[in-house]
């Protein structure tokens, strides 16, 4: 299995100073296919289900982080996965982009 050594988004977050950092209210639950080198519709679903909310963030507004967001496949799945515990209003940021997705 690939990985990157470090987790971009995580440094991103660290620098902006927006409170607690709780990577623990979201969990991928499932493996899925690499982003890179997938349509724009495969990247919007190849990540559908693939995430869980904790229970710990429902009522909460949150702010997800990314390092680059494309077609917004992976920022849609984690607000639905967020939303789908109760969790109040989820706000994207990232680094870099190429076009947004309202989620």
């Amino acid at each position: 299995m690939f990985h990157r050594g470090f987790n971009q988004a995580h440094l991103i977050a660290e620098c902006l100073d927006v409170g607690p950092l709780r990577p623990d209210w979201l969990a991928r639950i499932r493996r899925t296919r690499p982003q890179v080198g997938l349509r724009a519709p495969q990247r919007l679903t190849n990540l559908r289900n693939a995430f869980r909310g904790s229970s710990a963030a429902a009522g909460k507004s949150v702010l997800l982080i990314d390092d680059v967001i494309t077609t917004g496949g992976t920022i849609t799945a984690c607000a639905e996965a967020l939303r789908s515990i109760g969790v109040g209003e989820v706000f994207a940021a990232a680094f870099a982009g190429e076009s947004l997705h309202h989620t």
